[in-house]
């Protein structure tokens, strides 16, 4: 049902509507919103399932980077070095690891309040699960000692941009570090198909139905190769045959 809601964009209420076209049992309104608020570590569970399951140990790139989705609370923002303030919708910070190998998939999300720092968010991420691939793509913000340390004690090669106090320290080659762009461009394909934003007033249901949003991108991504090789097998299995020498 969640997952009706935010690819559909629809309110609980609305979700709940619609989906009792399609199910027999429907929880109520006040059911739905406190089932849902208690299934952020088991959503996070099931994106790190799905990559896993399909990229099986084969990852070249891991990209990181960190974005922000809406929601309905308003909160101050000073602006003008704090002599004006305007009412804003809020935001959460979601940090994304993105790995491209077999295909490009969501890792790991975590989730923080607005303003979060990435790396630290990240510093959560690799307590509770290890890094693999060839090399580690990121920007300025990321170039701090322990992550570098972290990085060569594993084998993975840093491509990381270097702040511009840092000294004594090779800038990255463009032709490797412009692949970051791909989270990016994720990041503007999501957006544009799921919307920025969450239907919620509270910041725990903000961070659950951010967190569906990466959800539903790993299923479509696993769904779409799935039927995809479902209708092309025929095709391979002809073309192996034909250079096949009897």
């Amino acid at each position: 049902m969640l997952l009706i809601k935010e690819v559909y964009q629809l309110s609980f209420r609305e979700t709940i509507l619609l989906s009792k076209d399609y199910f027999k049992n429907v929880p109520s309104l006040r059911d739905f919103h406190y089932r849902a608020s208690k299934l952020m570590r088991v959503i996070q569970i099931l994106i790190k399932f799905i990559h896993d399951y399909m990229q099986r140990g084969c990852v070249q790139t891991i990209i990181v980077d960190g974005t922000g989705i809406g929601f309905r609370k308003k909160t101050n923002l000073n602006w003008m070095r704090g002599t004006q303030v305007r009412k804003v919708k809020d935001h959460i910070r979601c940090e994304v690891v993105l790995t491209k190998g077999r295909y490009k998939l969501v890792q790991y999300v975590e989730v923080g309040r607005r303003y979060a720092s990435e790396i630290k968010m990240l510093r959560k991420i690799l307590d509770k699960m290890e890094l693999i691939g060839r090399r580690f793509l990121a920007d300025r913000l990321y170039d701090v000692l322990w992550l570098r340390d972290y990085l060569e004690g594993r084998g993975i090669k840093s491509v990381i941009r270097v702040r511009r106090d840092g000294v004594g320290r090779e800038e990255v080659v463009w032709e490797e570090y412009k692949e970051r762009n791909e989270i990016e461009g994720m990041f503007g394909n999501m957006k544009g198909k799921l919307s920025g934003y969450v239907a919620a007033y509270r910041e725990d249901m903000a961070m659950v139905l951010a967190l569906v949003k990466f959800l539903a991108y790993n299923m479509y991504v696993a769904y779409f190769l799935s039927l995809f090789l479902a209708r092309l097998w025929p095709v391979y299995l002809l073309l192996s045959i034909s250079h096949t020498d009897f």
